[in-house]
Parts: structure tokens; C-alpha cells; sequence
């Protein structure tokens, strides 16, 4: 699942509840990760998943930790433990949240969900203190010690009819269904409102080609998918659906909850499914590997029955010689010493069954 514009603002929107709640530790149980303990009287989960590349997610199950703090939840620690969430806000439509944080004194707790992902720490002068990837671009350095830059944005805002149609107008010759993913909705929500409003062939139209009560509709679904309060789930994924939509999830948290408890299920049946599989291939090998033995028995059987068959009466000579030697001695020690040469090779006996081993060879 991929994150747009679209769904951080609505990920903002819920997280707005987590204002004034208190962070009582961090976690980390992967590499690329943070995880917040929380406690809220108004926010309806305890953990707050922060997972990178571009994933947050809540949940009230306890994660597995590691033995030992992974080391960059181990840095963020003092920061955040026992802080206060002041409040948080999506920058423009970016795939950027910013949780503004308090604890002693004011800190950001900036999380990029795009690309590789960032999660990074700052003080209230945007001075980077903490960072989950150092990384260096043409337009900005992120590593601590340096002053936080937000990545070059358009800084778009769709409740303005005008605004949006300044951006039509200036790129008049590209792709309509383009330009529209470049704003924060991604090829998701572009697909989908244009397949509406433009049917056949909506992804090679030109802005130039589109009338403007069309442009105006598109706008019109722009801001319902935006001012959803429904949303769904398909193929792994997650939509906010417009006020017309019947059946859905009233959060966006809620939907990827249940989405993420269908996932864990089927992965718990395939896993079950596995073990099943294991357990059977496990038995029928272990049939196969009986059947070999039982048939190497049987030949091995063959061949000593044909070696008896064929030394009957000497075979049957060295049974009544140990049998009247243990009745004499009433033990078969040192029948060895007093075997015959006439009689089968004796291999050796053994006192406790009453049996001899012989080499008919």
C-alpha cells in the first residue's frame, strides 16, 4: 500500500485527536521504524506505528520488542518519552506530517512518507537532533546539526475553484490524469476521477481538450475524495470514497485496522496451510523411508530364509549343539571356546534372549 496526498490528509485529520496525549515511550522493532506508546483519553488506540517507507498505522495489541532498544528508538528516548503531542499538521498536500511535540522544551517530530521514507527530530528551530536516514540532495541535507528543509512542494490547495484552474491553465499541453497525480493524489485517485468525467481514453486527454464544465467536475471530485468521511478496502489498499459511497469504514484508521486483520489472518491460514503441507509431506516421506526399509527387510528376509533353506541340517546341528551346551553349563559362556569346526561359523551369542549369530557365508 502506497500512500497519496490524499490519504495523509486524512491520517492528519484523525491525528488530530492525539493532541495533548502522552507519549510514555518509543519502541522500534524493525530497522526502519518508530513506534509510539500512548496514552489518550480521546485517540482509541494505545500504539502508534510509524513505518517506513510510507506507512502509519494504530493499533491496541502490544508489538514483540527486542530484547535490547534498537538503536534509534534508543536515541529518542530522551526526547520523547514522557512528551507531550502539542499537536501535528500535513504540510500542504506532500506526503509530510509534522507532530509538534513538548518536553521541557518544544520539539518536531517530522515523518516523510515518500521515497525511502524519513522520520527525524528537531528542536524548535527546525536544528535536526535526530534522524532514522541520513541523506543529501541537490536542494537539501539532512543529517543532525543541520537546519531541516521541507523538499520543493507546489503547495497546493484545492478549496479554491480559481487556484486550481490556474494550474490547469499553465499546463494546458500535459496529460490531465498527469498533472493530477503530481498534486497529491496519485495514480490511484487520478484513475479514478478521470475514468468519471472522461470515460474513453482519459489517460492520454489534454487539459486543452477538456471543456471547462468537465475541468470543474474534475475539481468537484477532487475536493469530495479530500472532505471524505467514508473509505474502503481493495486489493490491499485503502480509498476515501465520496458522500455517494453506502458502505465503508467512518475512519480511515478503522479501515486500515480491518484491512491489516484480514492480512494477518490470511497469512496466519497460509501459515497453518504450511504447516499442514509439512506435516503431510513430512509423513509421506516418512512412509516412503518405511516402505524402503520394510522392502530392504523383506529381500534381506529372502536371503537369509534361501541361506537357512540351503544349510538346514548344519544350521540345525549348531542349534542342538548350543542347545545341550547351555543345558550342561546352564550358561552359553565359553560356548565360543568349544564350537566345533564341523558347524556354521559362530558370529556370537547372546546369554539374555538365548540366541546365536551364525556366518553362513
Amino acid at each position: 500500500m502506497e500512500l497519496t496526498g490524499i490519504d495523509v490528509h486524512h491520517l492528519s485529520n484523525e491525528l488530530a485527536a492525539l493532541k495533548g496525549a502522552k507519549i510514555q515511550k518509543v519502541y522500534q522493532t524493525e530497522e526502519y521504524e518508530l513506534i509510539l506508546d500512548l496514552y489518550s483519553k480521546v485517540f482509541p488506540y494505545r500504539y502508534l506505528y510509524i513505518k517506513m517507507p510510507n506507512l502509519i498505522f494504530a493499533k491496541n495489541d502490544k508489538p514483540e520488542m527486542p530484547e535490547k532498544p534498537l538503536g534509534f528508538a534508543h536515541r529518542m528516548r530522551p526526547h520523547l518519552n514522557n512528551a507531550f503531542i502539542h499537536n501535528d499538521y500535513q504540510k500542504g498536500m506532500d506526503r509530510i506530517i509534522v507532530f509538534m511535540i513538548e518536553k521541557k522544551q518544544k520539539y518536531y517530530l517530522i515523518v516523510e512518507l515518500f521515497g525511502k521514507g524519513n522520520i527525524i527530530l528537531c528542536n524548535e528551530n527546525m536544528k535536526i537532533i535526530n534522524i532514522l536516514l541520513s541523506e543529501s540532495f541537490s536542494s537539501r541535507i539532512l543529517k543532525p546539526g543541520k537546519i531541516y528543509d521541507f523538499p520543493p512542494s507546489r503547495n497546493v490547495s484545492f478549496e479554491s475553484y480559481e487556484s486550481f484552474k490556474n494550474i490547469v491553465d499553465a499546463e494546458k499541453d500535459k496529460h490531465a490524469v498527469s498533472t493530477i497525480a503530481s498534486l497529491g493524489l496519485g495514480g490511484k485517485y487520478s484513475d479514478m476521477i478521470m475514468k468519471r468525467v472522461l470515460e474513453k481514453d482519459y489517460n492520454k486527454i489534454t487539459w486543452g481538450e477538456i471543456d471547462e464544465s468537465k475541468i470543474k467536475r474534475i475539481h468537484e471530485l477532487i475536493l469530495a475524495y479530500s472532505n471524505a468521511k467514508m473509505f474502503r478496502e481493495d486489493n490491499n489498499d485503502i480509498f476515501a470514497e465520496t458522500n455517494d459511497f453506502e458502505k465503508g469504514f467512518l475512519s480511515f484508521f478503522a479501515c486500515m485496522d480491518s484491512m491489516m486483520n484480514i492480512e494477518a489472518e490470511s497469512t496466519k491460514e497460509k501459515n497453518v496451510e504450511k504447516s499442514k503441507s509439512n506435516k503431510k509431506e513430512k509423513a509421506i516421506s516418512m512412509q516412503n523411508k518405511r516402505k524402503e526399509e520394510l522392502s530392504q527387510s523383506s529381500e534381506d528376509n529372502t536371503i537369509k530364509g534361501q541361506k537357512i533353506y540351503e544349510n538346514f541340517d548344519s544350521v540345525e546341528r549348531a542349534i542342538n549343539f548350543a542347545k545341550t551346551y547351555k543345558e550342561k553349563n546352564k550358561t552359553l559362556k565359553g560356548l565360543e571356546k568349544e564350537w566345533l569346526d564341523s558347524l556354521p561359523k559362530l558370529k556370537k551369542y547372546e546369554e539374555k534372549g538365548n540366541k546365536i549369530i551364525l556366518d553362513l557365508d
